[in-house]
């Protein structure tokens, strides 16, 4: 019993860190590195978290597309529109890309998760009916009215 009770433990452990790992990389909003900064983009759970409006055909990237600002204000010279286009593009290239990566990393770890769990599940299957079977037979080679006195499953 006491056994059982622990691969009863060790599956709840398995899926209390699979859920929190899962949650962290679908809620976290993904770093980029902007002019030495670390800037956030959206997470992968932004249509849940806050809205995903277009502006000029791309996604909305608020905390990216500031640190872009700061920096081009920060520059001496004369900034064109051109300029904060190919930055503001260059940054949302960098949150998507980033946001892909995140996302294949929660892909895996959904998939490592799932078959850590479906592999306890069926071992400790496997095992009650390795142990069934093992009573059966024992059972049977004693024939009716004798007892196994120990033989049988604990």
């Amino acid at each position: 019993m006491n056994s059982a009770r622990g691969r009863r433990r060790r599956t709840i452990a398995i899926a209390a860190v699979f859920v929190i790992v899962a949650g962290w990389l679908y809620f976290a909003p993904p770093l980029i590195s902007y002019a030495g900064a670390p800037t956030s983009c959206r997470p992968l759970a932004a249509g849940l978290l806050q809205g995903g409006t277009l502006i000029g055909g791309l996604p909305s990237y608020a905390p990216a597309y500031a640190a872009v600002d700061q920096y081009l204000d920060n520059r001496a010279d004369e900034v064109t529109d051109q300029d904060r286009f190919e930055a503001e593009l260059g940054v949302a290239e960098r949150c998507s890309d980033a946001r892909l990566n995140q996302h294949t990393t929660l892909v895996l770890v959904t998939g490592g998760g799932i078959a850590a769990l479906l592999g306890l599940v069926l071992r400790r299957l496997g095992v009650i009916r390795l142990a069934q079977h093992r009573q059966t037979a024992t059972l049977q080679r004693l024939g009716p009215g004798e007892s196994p006195g120990g033989a049988g499953m604990d």
